[in-house]
């Protein structure tokens, strides 16, 4: 995994695997969620996200299973 820092008080890193279409996503507190079945436009919004908490909040909490 090639892992992304980004400055989000709620999520630390992130990493995307398109071949897979899983983000990876690693909050503050060190836990990992893997969410599966993301599509590469909806990952590419994530990563352009002003605000990567309230994305995670309003597009990927409960629209993706996490692994």
């Amino acid at each position: 995994m090639a892992w992304t820092d980004c400055k989000s008080s709620m999520i630390k890193r992130y990493d995307y695997d398109p071949d897979m279409r899983v983000l990876h996503l690693q909050f503050g507190s060190g836990r990992i969620a893997s969410l599966q079945s993301v599509p590469q436009h909806v990952a590419d919004e994530f990563v352009a996200a002003e605000s990567k908490g309230k994305f995670f909040h309003n597009s990927l909490r409960d629209q993706y299973k996490a692994l």
